[in-house]
C-alpha cells in the first residue's frame, strides 16, 4: 500500500498555512514599485483589527504621506479599502472576504 508523504497530502484551502503555500512564489527579479507599496498598504491594513490612520499606515510603510494617500484613493476607488472618516483612516473592505471564499474554492481538491 503507497501512502502520500506529508509534502504531497492536499491542504486544506481554509487554514492561514494553507494559504501561505498556495501563495508562496519566488520573488521576480524585477518589482513594480506601485504594485509594491499599495500590497504594503493592504498587509498592514490586514494585520489591524481597526482603521489605521494615513500617518500611522505611512510610518509603517516607510512611505511619503502623499504617496499613501494617492494608493488609498486608488483602493478606495476600486473597492479594496474604505476610508472610515477624516479622524478614523483606513480599512480592508469586505471585497477580501470573498476573495478569500474564491480561493478556498478554487483549491479544494473535493
Amino acid at each position: 500500500m503507497t501512502t502520500r508523504s506529508e509534502a504531497e497530502k492536499p491542504i486544506s484551502a481554509s487554514t492561514p498555512a494553507a494559504i501561505d503555500k498556495i501563495l508562496e512564489v519566488s520573488p521576480p527579479a524585477r518589482l513594480i514599485q506601485s504594485v509594491d507599496r499599495a500590497l504594503q498598504l493592504i498587509e498592514v491594513m490586514a494585520s489591524k483589527d481597526h482603521p489605521v490612520l494615513l500617518n500611522e499606515l505611512a510610518k509603517a510603510t516607510g512611505l511619503n504621506l502623499s504617496t499613501c494617500h494617492h494608493l488609498l484613493a486608488t483602493l478606495v476607488a476600486r473597492g479594496y479599502a474604505i476610508h472610515a472618516g477624516r479622524s478614523r483612516g483606513y480599512t480592508l473592505s469586505p471585497h477580501y472576504a470573498s476573495w478569500l471564499a474564491g480561493l478556498a474554492q478554487a483549491s479544494d481538491p473535493a
